[in-house]
């Protein structure tokens, strides 16, 4: 009896894994297929990767989910997969705060600056003993170009955080 239970858990581990990496290879296609990572390049900026990490999460979720319906089959109690899911679900929202944390001002910066047009792409600025031509605004950053063509990033929460000049045009 206990042989038959251990070896339907094992069945539905194995099977479980084989369904999350089907659905990942789906998931990423058919996300592909819609040029998502491409539109957001094009909207937002810079190299965002979101295709993969929606197909990488959907993945994880399915492998979860195998990994609770194995430990149920095996009989251990729900006291013990509360406990597991709450982890998780902890590990996931502080991995995300801590990827957000950044992202957020500089995305609410590059919003405030764009929607009051403080400075704008061909503007000459000076931020403390840099300056450098607006070359691109993105959402979270604004990209310089210096005499010596060096490139700065500076990102938009620091714009709106610190003193910069502004060279008139001439």
């Amino acid at each position: 009896m206990l042989v038959n239970y251990l070896l339907l858990a094992l069945v539905t581990f194995f099977i479980g894994g084989i369904i999350g990496k089907i659905s990942e290879k789906t998931i990423r296609r058919i996300l592909h297929e819609m040029e998502l990572n491409l539109l957001l390049r094009r909207l937002l900026g810079g190299k965002i990767l979101l295709e993969e990490a929606i197909s990488l999460g959907i993945k994880w979720l399915v492998y979860i989910m195998t990994l609770i319906i194995t430990l149920k089959q095996l009989g251990i109690e729900t006291i013990v997969l509360n406990i597991l899911f709450a982890g998780i679900v902890l590990f996931c929202v502080v991995g995300v705060l801590l990827g957000l944390r950044d992202f957020i001002p500089n995305a609410v910066s590059g919003m405030l600056l764009y929607k009051k047009r403080v400075i704008a792409v061909g503007d000459i600025i000076c931020v403390k003993d840099i300056e450098g031509r607006v070359k691109k605004m993105t959402l979270v950053q604004t990209i310089l170009e210096t005499k010596n063509r060096d490139i700065i990033y500076v990102p938009n929460a620091y714009l709106v955080k610190e003193y910069f000049w502004k060279k008139r045009k001439s």
